[in-house]
């Protein structure tokens, strides 16, 4: 399953490099699909941990049974092998949860920009906010030209009105 998530990574960097970063929608399936398999991974991770565990437990107490020694000392390390999986794969389990709150934490911060973009985009009639800012200092420095004219006219006016 290691596989699906890196391939799941790999789209998301091409889309970055690609310019899609905006593409909400197209990313958030991805990265739904990449929780989804993080998720499914989890499971596999809960399962194999829990098998190991079962399995150390039974080993122990062939271990506490045994009346051989030798017969002991197999079953002693095959009760600490099983441990040590099963330690091992808690660890990936735990590894693999911070994966998944951080692909959880993605999703929502996708979602966020989405709506974002989606209400930037009824605010302003399907422009931006940045272009409508840049429209409005257009403006201005128009308005502004406009009256510093003006005011030359009135100026040149009254000049020539007193001579």
């Amino acid at each position: 399953m290691e596989h699906g998530t890196s391939v799941l990574e790999h789209y998301l960097s091409l889309m970055d490099l690609m310019g899609h970063q905006t593409d909400y929608k197209n990313r958030g399936t991805v990265l739904e699909g990449r929780a989804h398999t993080l998720r499914n991974e989890l499971k596999a991770l809960e399962d194999e941990s829990k098998m190991w565990m079962e399995e150390a437990e039974t080993k122990k107490k062939l271990y506490d049974m045994a009346i051989l020694p030798t017969t002991a000392e197999v079953y002693k390390q095959q009760y600490e092998d099983a441990l040590a999986a099963a330690t091992e794969t808690q660890e990936e389990f735990l590894s693999k949860a911070e994966e998944y709150a951080e692909a959880l934490t993605d999703i929502l911060e996708n979602s966020l920009n989405q709506y974002n973009q989606e209400l930037e985009n009824a605010l302003t009639g399907g422009r931006s906010f940045e272009s409508l800012s840049t429209e409005m200092e257009r403006m201005v420095s128009l308005q502004e030209e406009y009256l510093t004219t003006t005011n030359k006219v009135y100026e040149t006016e009254k000049l020539m009105n007193k001579a």
